[in-house]
């Protein structure tokens, strides 16, 4: 099954192939080699912000697989997200002790 042709080399190119692999709208759905090729494509991508989307993605797709134990291979980009989701003392703006 080729789908397209993807440059080994285009991140961009490969994150679209991967979110075409796991539309489950799409024909020839396959959530396994969605991954493999987020897995690519994160190391290739660059800015952190990207990183953590495909990272999401991942983590996703790994648990509807029962590939939890693969998360921890990409628990440094999740934590990164998790951490800028949380606002700090400084951007709350109640000087009331809490952070919400």
């Amino acid at each position: 099954m080729m789908l397209s042709r993807v440059a080994p080399n285009h991140p961009e190119g490969l994150k679209k192939l991967a979110e075409v692999l796991e539309d489950p709208q799409c024909a020839n759905q396959n959530i396994d080699m969605a991954i493999e090729i987020y897995r690519r494509t994160l190391s290739l991508i660059e800015g952190d912000s990207n990183k953590t989307e495909i990272a999401t993605r991942m983590e996703r797709l790994l648990k509807k697989m029962g590939r939890d134990h693969e998360i921890k291979d990409i628990a440094m980009y999740l934590e990164q997200e998790r951490a800028s989701d949380q606002l700090s003392e400084d951007e709350d703006g109640d000087d009331d002790g809490s952070l919400f």
